[in-house]
């Protein structure tokens, strides 16, 4: 079914369904079923059968290699899919109304935290595709409007934010592997939300790119922890092979 349907493919694909099924009981591993889109809506009582222990074990293994900055880059890249996976799972596994419900953190409810990673992410891979190597990856984000506001929220629902995020990390992913060394000595200029004009070594700003997603995914862990939803380990050493 999933494979008849783009939007639905997409999402399957990037949270971990393993199987489509009509009357399940075991109810832990619901992941999808708040947020099927109303055209299944006659298939009784249809759910998006998740594994979130097979979440947990979708993993990128890093190599043994001399560390460099570019080999740090890439992992962070691979870390920040790797645990996008486990959220999205995980979030999923709620009911919708607690997906949303505002839980005083800072951008309040889980979808929201969730979403402000995403404009975030958004809004630095625009500045990244400023820089002069041209990035190919990066070319369809080249003249779009900025957003200015860190927390909107331009997602209907947990299930387009995951489709946007499944998009941005691939994007992330394919920037990466695009970028040099000699790339990262580069100084990048770019301006910020409020108007301020900045010109800083863009190998740090890559640094803060994934500092930030790893700053606030750790506050989406700890509402997803309040409300009983285990993620399991989030430790980046986990994706380090020994040597």
């Amino acid at each position: 079914m999933a494979d008849s349907v783009p939007w639905l493919a997409s999402l399957v694909g990037h949270c971990g369904v393993t199987a489509f099924c009509c009357d399940v009981d075991d109810v832990r591993l619901q992941a999808m079923g708040n947020f099927l889109p109303r055209a299944f809506a006659p298939v009784p009582r249809l759910l998006a059968w998740v594994s979130l222990a097979e979440a947990h074990n979708r993993k990128v293994s890093m190599t043994a290699q001399p560390f460099s900055r570019l080999a740090h880059v890439r992992q962070m890249s691979a870390y920040n899919t790797w645990m996008n996976n486990k959220l999205y799972v995980a979030a999923a596994s709620l009911p919708a109304a607690d997906v949303v419900a505002d839980r005083k953190a800072f951008f309040g409810s889980i979808q929201a935290t969730l979403g402000h990673i995403a404009v975030a992410d958004t809004i630095w891979l625009q500045r990244f595709a400023t820089h002069p190597a041209h990035y190919a990856s990066l070319q369809s984000l080249r003249g779009l409007p900025v957003q200015r506001d860190l927390g909107a929220q331009p997602f209907a629902d947990l299930a387009a934010l995951a489709a946007h995020r499944h998009s941005l990390d691939h994007m992330i992913e394919a920037w990466a592997a695009e970028v040099t060394e000699t790339d990262l000595d580069h100084a990048l200029e770019y301006v910020n939300t409020r108007g301020d004009s900045f010109r800083k070594p863009y190998f740090f700003l890559v640094m803060h790119f994934f500092n930030h997603q790893t700053h606030h995914r750790g506050q989406v862990t700890t509402l997803l922890t309040q409300t009983g939803v285990d993620v399991g380990s989030t430790d980046l050493s986990t994706l380090i092979a020994d040597v």
